[in-house]
């Protein structure tokens, strides 16, 4: 489907209510895509619903029963950071980081949440990682929005450098 490349571009350009409204529309017509409702809670998160995401995606992991992935786990453990719910945080943030030892995609997830936790260090070491291994979602990490908080770090720096993104 065109949307699943639309909306990394909207994502990268900061057209969260845009891709909100598309992502809202793609669910209502694919209901049971998990695609399409991670592209949903992913703009209720860049938009500030931080409710509706756990809502959303405390379903979703209900749903999915012992498989719990990884996009779903770094949402919810940055939502409830931002919710000030540290303890349900903490929990998803460990399972995740469980994965990303078997899993790159899981990997530059927790990336993710650690950029946004302040946890800079960790967060760029992850990134490495993924560029040793081509993690393909390494070709967003210059205009990925929940890296902001890695800007001007230099080692950040360094990695668009190596990898011509800079």
């Amino acid at each position: 489907m065109i949307l699943s490349g639309h909306f990394p571009v909207l994502e990268s350009a900061g057209e969260y209510d845009q891709a909100l409204k598309l992502a809202a529309e793609y669910v209502q017509n694919n209901s049971e895509n998990p695609f399409a409702k991670r592209a949903y809670g992913t703009f209720l998160y860049h938009t500030g619903n931080y409710a509706k995401v756990i809502e959303t995606g405390e379903a979703e992991l209900l749903k999915n029963g012992n498989r719990r992935p990884y996009p779903w786990l770094s949402l919810l453990a940055a939502a409830y950071s931002k919710t000030g719910q540290r303890g349900k945080a903490d929990s998803l943030l460990t399972e995740l980081e469980l994965q990303s030892r078997a899993d790159k995609k899981a990997l530059y997830s927790l990336a993710m949440n650690y950029a946004e936790l302040g946890r800079a260090e960790e967060a760029i070491t992850a990134i490495e990682k993924c560029y040793e291994v081509h993690e393909q979602r390494m070709l967003w990490v210059s205009v990925e929005p929940r890296y902001a908080n890695l800007r001007n770090h230099p080692r950040f720096r360094q990695i668009l450098v190596k990898m011509r993104l800079n």
